[in-house]
């Protein structure tokens, strides 16, 4: 019978633990700021409402920086979403059908 809060693999060292606090750590790229939005911003922006940004972004269609509870959104990310939405005109289908450019 095991006993409670048993492993099999072997404890690490004090050592061990201090040499991983002594490692360097990895320091994120900075972020341009000035280009994240809020909801409402980016809701002017798009010209769509909140609750179509919010619900692009639970559904992982829009990509979002999210600290905390608060949501920003990039203008590259905004862009893109917009972009993949697009649905091309009547014309535009036809013409690639029939071989036109």
């Amino acid at each position: 019978m095991r006993t409670r809060g048993a492993s099999d693999e072997p404890k690490s060292t004090h050592a061990e633990r201090s040499a991983d606090l002594n490692r360097p750590r990895r320091v994120p790229a900075p972020v341009d700021t000035t280009n994240l939005f809020t909801v409402d911003e980016a809701a002017q922006r798009t010209r769509l409402s909140r609750r179509t940004l919010t619900r692009a972004v639970t559904t992982g269609r829009l990509a979002v920086v999210r600290v905390g509870r608060t949501l920003r959104f990039r203008d590259e990310d905004l862009a893109a979403f917009v972009a993949a939405n697009r649905v091309p005109a009547l014309r535009e289908v036809q013409r690639k059908d029939i071989g036109h450019e």
